[in-house]
């Protein structure tokens, strides 16, 4: 147990697993905390980027699900070398599965190296499990809240983390991890007003904005693992979901698949089992006709579609958009449909900035270095935009402030290995192989946003 004031807290070794670990126990008193209160607290032993970091810190705070249920949720806390405790960036981890043996405090996978500018800023880093304990992927609102009492927890640690308790802060995601940021920017003003003029700023990128424009994307494709892991991940969030695939899916196997054994994978795994897998689309998909219509669908997909409506918020904080005009993991049309409704909405500050020469993977990488000179800016107290400005580059090399070389190793692999997976995309001789060598492509040549 957590007690508010505490100097010190348990120190063990790097946890592998989140199964087995009693850390991940949430309380069965969880209803009588209040959402961001800390519950539990730990130090790891071993520490990532040691020249940048100096501690680790996890810590279990009360939150709320997308059903708006109680629920426990795990964040991990980097302090930087170069802290003062007074700036804090909340990275969402683009974690895309159904496994919380893959949550971020247990991996970060590529993640790493993007939090290595950040670190040398002096920025502590937050990265939160917000897919929650179940790993439900997809589900907004959870993902939201989840970022949202995450950062209130780490304000309260001050005396063990140096954090102090009106750091400002900032939060940013990409891709899979757009999702609970762009939450998160959304839910504040109703469900965290203690945290206005705390969070004062949000980056996104590749925004994940509506499901069902997604699958139409990436079903029948390489990619076609992220709509299973959605599948998979919504179950998570609303079980009665199980009952309404039961009615549409064509094949037993893939029922089974779907509802459990994709909780067993992470993201290369959801990639090689589900390559090329037509869902929904196709002569011989694996759900009926009308499956995405049905009413009990149909109203998960909406609660999770950004900016449908109204009340489902309006970011207040300031917010930084990049997105590439090509993007087929998130359709550029979705992006601004949400763009029109925030306008017609009055949103205070919000840039865009699109990007012709990249694609969802490569934006990746090659607009982060813009993501975190625009979040440098705002932790340093510089104005945002005023109302909508809108920008179109060939890329965002050239975006003010942005420093490439921390990354530009990685973009050059990234590059190369981009090449491979167009080349896949006349993947006969990648369908000849089993799973375990798919996976093993994957490894080899799959770019992680």
């Amino acid at each position: 147990m957590y007690l508010p004031g505490a100097t010190s807290v348990p120190q063990v070794e790097q946890n592998t697993l989140v199964t087995g670990d009693s850390f991940y126990n949430e309380p069965k008193n969880i209803s009588s905390y209040l959402p961001g209160e800390v519950i539990r607290m730990r130090k790891m032993l071993q520490t990532p980027l040691p020249q940048f970091t100096t501690a680790v810190y996890q810590y279990m705070v009360r939150s709320t699900d997308s059903l708006d249920k109680p629920v426990g949720i795990v964040s991990t806390i980097y302090k930087s070398a170069r802290s003062k405790g007074n700036k804090l960036l909340s990275f969402q981890v683009p974690s895309d599965l159904a496994s919380i043996d893959c949550a971020p405090s247990v991996s970060m996978l590529d993640s790493m190296l993007k939090l290595e500018a950040p670190l040398l800023h002096g920025w502590d880093i937050l990265a939160t499990d917000s897919e929650g304990l179940n790993a439900a992927f997809g589900a907004g609102k959870l993902g939201g809240y989840s970022v949202l009492d995450g950062i209130r927890g780490a304000l309260v640690t001050g005396k063990i983390t140096g954090i102090k308790a009106d750091a400002r802060t900032v939060i940013c995601g990409y891709s899979g991890g757009s999702i609970a940021t762009g939450w998160a920017a959304a839910l504040q003003p109703r469900y965290a007003p203690d945290l206005n003029g705390i969070l004062v700023g949000a980056s996104i990128g590749g925004w994940v904005t509506n499901y069902t424009a997604t699958i139409e994307s990436n079903d029948g494709t390489i990619t076609a693992g992220l709509v299973g892991a959605a599948l998979s991940g919504l179950i998570a969030q609303y079980p009665k979901l199980k009952e309404v695939y039961k009615r549409y899916v064509t094949l037993s196997t893939m029922f089974e698949t779907i509802t459990q054994r994709a909780q067993n994978w992470c993201l290369l795994g959801e990639l090689a089992h589900f390559f090329d897998v037509s869902f929904f689309m196709g002569d011989s998909p694996g759900f009926k006709k009308g499956a995405l219509s049905d009413p009990t669908v149909k109203q998960i997909l909406d609660e999770n579609t950004v900016a449908l409506r109204r009340d489902q918020g309006l970011p207040t904080c300031p917010i930084f958009l990049h997105h590439a005009l090509s993007d087929t993991v998130a359709p550029i049309n979705d992006i601004r449909r949400v763009i029109q409704n925030y306008r017609d909405w009055g949103i205070k500050s919000f840039e865009v900035n699109f990007v012709r020469d990249t694609g969802h993977v490569r934006e990746s990488y090659s607009g982060y270095p813009a993501a975190v000179a625009w979040l440098k800016r705002i932790l340093d107290g510089e104005p945002p935009v005023e109302g909508y400005v809108e920008k179109t580059w060939d890329t965002l090399y050239d975006y003010p402030g942005a420093n490439h070389n921390p990354v530009s190793k990685r973009e050059k692999a990234n590059d190369q290995k981009s090449d491979v997976l167009r080349r896949a995309l006349t993947h006969a001789e990648v369908m000849e192989l089993d799973d375990e060598s798919k996976a093993k492509f994957f490894r080899k040549h799959m770019v992680l946003p």
